[in-house]
């Protein structure tokens, strides 16, 4: 029997598979052609044809890896739907799946395993984790009054520095800097509102009205780098708009979040089915 895998591993190999070997490609065949201009060992209309080339193979290589990918995800994940429908939010597949399928260069072997598994993607495997509650409700951190603490003797070490030297400038850094992460700190710790309201009926957000699961789509916890830190995103669709909620500032990280999602929309799912 197979090892089964989560819906983020299984999205992590693809982009390991298809997406950065992808992007390698289409560096390395022009960087090649660079060389090959710059030491006039080809004349320097080889830049744009480089181009073309590095492209038409990253398309076809593209192509045959993803089907590959798709062959051993489709074995190897429990939640066939939901890797589906996260594939295409990371863009490693489109919405039409059949698109691939269509492609003439693709190993009929591969074709006919796929199309055979197809039918896991209607079928609802679910195991629920009885640890998470009816209902998760998620405030703001009180670690959030740590850094506060930090930042305010950040604060007075400003302060004796000005006070008992002549580095005015940098005692005043310091010092802003200390207060203003202390007031960032203290506006954070001191909003006790529920920022994350979620359970079997739907979702609500500090900054969005609560949507129930029918009404939600493309629900993800996702991680944007900015310089060297991480920000983590709650995401969904809803009637007439979509959600970014940042979510920094609560103990919880994309994966754990995305748990959340995936066990209450199943059992709302389920509830539903039973009805």
């Amino acid at each position: 029997m197979n090892k089964k895998v989560t819906v983020d591993e299984a999205i992590s190999k693809g982009h390991r598979m298809v997406t950065f070997p992808s992007i390698f490609i289409f560096i390395g065949v022009n960087c090649f052609c660079f060389l090959l201009g710059f030491q006039e060992i080809l004349p320097y209309w080889i830049f744009p044809v480089g181009i073309g080339i590095s492209f038409v193979v990253m398309i076809f290589y593209g192509f045959f890896m993803i089907t590959k990918w798709k062959r051993w995800a489709i074995e190897n994940v429990i939640d066939v739907k939901k890797l589906k429908e996260r594939a295409v939010q990371h863009q490693l597949i489109m919405s039409n799946d059949s698109f691939f399928e269509k492609n003439g260069m693709l190993i009929s072997e591969d074709i006919e395993k796929i199309s055979s598994l197809k039918n896991k993607f209607d079928t609802k495997h679910f195991n629920d984790d009885t640890k998470i509650p009816i209902e998760t409700i998620l405030y703001n951190s009180k670690v959030n009054y740590i850094i506060m603490v930090l930042m305010l003797c950040v604060l007075g070490f400003g302060i004796i520095i000005i006070i008992l030297s002549d580095s005015y400038i940098f005692g005043s850094i310091v010092s802003l800097f200390g207060a203003y992460f202390g007031y960032d700190a203290l506006k954070i710790a001191s909003d006790r509102e529920p920022q994350i309201i979620i359970n079997d009926k739907g979702i609500k957000t500090k900054s969005t009205d609560f949507y129930k699961w029918e009404d939600i789509e493309n629900e993800e916890a996702i991680d944007k780098r900015s310089g060297k830190h991480n920000r983590y995103y709650l995401t969904y669709d809803y009637p007439g708009g979509s959600e970014h909620f940042y979510f920094n500032n609560i103990n919880k990280n994309p994966k754990e979040m995305n748990k959340l999602l995936r066990i209450y929309r199943r059992r709302s799912e389920k509830k539903n089915n039973y009805r």
